[in-house]
């Protein structure tokens, strides 16, 4: 039972049956729609007309009211505009003083006046200026805004993107905070620059859309939706779904229409602000009774189908059944053994011929992977083996510098027992790639040792001296950070001089940073030189001689590592004049 439920034969039949009774689909649905084809265009037409007609008359609202903010915005970029000069005078360096905060807010309910008592949608102006102050001027009082909502308003416009014109809806409303208002906000901009010097708003009461709510067909629910969907005005319970919500949006003709299932016409239209929409669902239940009595042809049409797909079947079965169950068990059978298939299926030009040739080219295909896999598991074995024998090696040196420590000691030759035993240590200190990052007293220890090398190399004392508080010397920095920079002080700023020689290491916060410092008192940099070097360390480039080898190649690896580690406002910073030494500054984030 189980196997004629999988099997293709079974799918097949069923396939067939359900093939067979679209003639009785059609001629059910022939019969409803010639009964109901009437009644769905005549509400479409009545539909789209009242919505063309709804939305004719809110853009033109709308257009007064944009026009309105125009107005203000007119002599946006002259030099004499007043809403330029208000924001200007907030934006200053000089703090605006009471008296100039006063007469800028005579302005603003100058141009309040002259907009609200004109427009009765008008309700509110404001003009806010971000991080200073908002001038507001309310008609009726009744708006309730503080900064916290002017900010999140500039955010909101920010986000949009919008730099001509951002709209939505807000309750602020003193007495009743269910009532809904819409806010339309645009950027003040300087002409000379074309900064953001802030933001204009005009808020609109709720009667802008009155009539939103008062559609007079009995079919239809009419509302005011934005890019999610939500419904802003009207009726709550439109109910759109997500692929409606996107064919909608992705319309920007002034009028459009979707025909859902058979209950329901979606009439559409943009308004002249954000990505709102004007929709209207018309519900086609009320003129869908007539199918109940098709009902009954479409029964017995229904079994009728039926039989005649029984018959057509089992002719079909045995075109199409044969070849599949044949590959089938060609399947099963090509693991581990190699697969075989007959060559009169691979030459056929239909759909199997197809499956078999496929199946050929994929099991060709799987053991191709399948010895890659294995050559990838040598080469993998190889690489261990290699990390294995390089492990050894590295103990080899590191017995052999410790058997030329004692022998050194032995033979009390006290310059060969500091270098081998400094090196060793540092040996040990290089391979150790575990961390990225050390504490700054491990670091230092690594220092030390290169120290007591380069003394016994140059005969000379180096005067370390460590300047740090100890939680500053437990904090991580970058491995093998040193090193680079007191190898050129050495190198490059005390080799030559014949005074002491001194290294200092401080740490320390420094501007909300941590600051790591390396000073020395060698001859200094020459300014050109310094110059060159602080290029090479912004451009990341590395400069060669005439022989081919890099220069200062250890300061820019540093300083590309600090970046990648800690961001790009971390890097090097080199002081230096010449004949007074060096310091290199090394900034990390506390």
């Amino acid at each position: 039972m189980f196997m004629f439920k999988s099997s293709i034969k079974a799918k097949l039949i069923v396939s067939i049956v359900a093939i067979s009774i679209i003639p009785m689909i059609v001629l059910f649905l022939f019969t409803y729609i010639n009964t109901s084809s009437f009644n769905r265009e005549q509400v479409l037409t009545v539909s789209k007309a009242y919505i063309e007609e709804e939305l004719l008359a809110l853009n033109a609202n709308i257009d007064r009211i944009i026009a309105a903010m125009n107005t203000i915005m007119y002599n946006q970029y002259s030099m004499d505009n007043e809403l330029q000069t208000i924001c200007k005078s907030e934006l200053s360096a000089t703090p605006i003083t009471e008296y100039q905060r006063l007469v800028n807010t005579r302005n603003v309910i100058k141009l309040g006046e002259a907009i609200s008592y004109t427009n009765d949608y008008v309700d509110t102006i404001g003009l806010y200026i971000p991080g200073k102050y908002a001038y507001t001027y309310s008609k009726s009082y009744k708006i309730n805004l503080d900064m916290d909502d002017w900010d999140e308003e500039y955010r909101y416009m920010e986000q949009s993107g919008r730099l001509y014109l951002s709209a939505r809806v807000i309750n602020h409303n003193r007495s009743d905070p269910n009532e809904k208002y819409t806010i339309l906000s645009r950027y003040v901009l300087d002409p000379a620059t074309g900064k953001v010097l802030g933001m204009l708003s005009l808020i609109l009461n709720s009667s802008m859309f009155d009539q939103v709510t008062k559609s007079v067909l009995p079919w239809d629910k009419i509302s005011i939706i934005n890019s999610d969907g939500d419904v802003l005005f009207g009726n709550e319970l439109i109910n759109l779904d997500e692929n409606i919500i996107a064919e909608i949006n992705s319309d920007s003709d002034s009028i459009g229409v979707i025909e859902g299932n058979s209950n329901e016409i979606i009439c559409y239209g943009s308004l002249n602000i954000g990505e709102w929409k004007l929709v209207s669902k018309a519900t086609m239940s009320s003129f869908n009774s007539m199918y109940k009595r098709n009902i009954a042809y479409f029964m017995w049409i229904g079994v009728l189908s039926i039989l005649v797909s029984l018959v057509i079947s089992i002719l079909l079965i045995r075109i199409f059944t044969k070849p599949i169950a044949d590959l089938s068990k060609s399947i099963e059978n090509a693991v581990p053994e190699p697969v075989s298939v007959e060559s009169r299926y691979l030459k056929r030009n239909d759909e199997i011929g197809v499956l078999y040739r496929g199946f050929l080219e994929m099991v060709n295909k799987i053991n191709t992977l399948i010895q890659d896999k294995y050559v990838s598991e040598i080469e993998l074995l190889k690489s261990k083996m290699k990390n294995l024998v390089a492990q050894i090696n590295s103990h080899f040196v590191f017995n052999t510098l410790e058997t030329i420590n004692c022998i050194a000691e032995i033979e009390e030759i006290e310059n060969i027992s500091i270098m081998s035993k400094s090196l060793g240590d540092m040996l040990r200190y290089s391979i150790d790639y575990k961390e990225d990052t050390v504490p700054l007293s491990s670091e230092i220890s690594h220092i030390t040792k290169y120290i007591e090398i380069q003394e016994v190399r140059f005969g000379k004392k180096i005067n370390l001296v460590v300047e740090a508080e100890k939680r500053f010397l437990d904090h991580h920095v970058l491995k093998f950070m040193l090193q680079p920079i007191v190898e050129n002080a050495i190198e490059h700023g005390l080799h030559s001089q014949d005074g002491p020689w001194e290294i200092t290491i401080s740490a320390g916060e420094f501007d909300g940073h941590r600051r790591v410092t390396i000073a020395d008192n060698g001859r200094g940099i020459k300014p050109d030189k310094l110059n060159e070097i602080k290029n090479y360390l912004k451009t990341g480039e590395k400069k060669k001689d005439r022989d081919g080898r890099h220069h200062d190649i250890g300061l820019i690896n540093i300083n590309e590592r600090l970046k990648l580690m800690y961001g790009p406002e971390y890097s090097l910073n080199i002081e230096s004049s010449f004949g007074n030494g060096t310091k290199v500054h090394i900034d990390l984030p506390m």
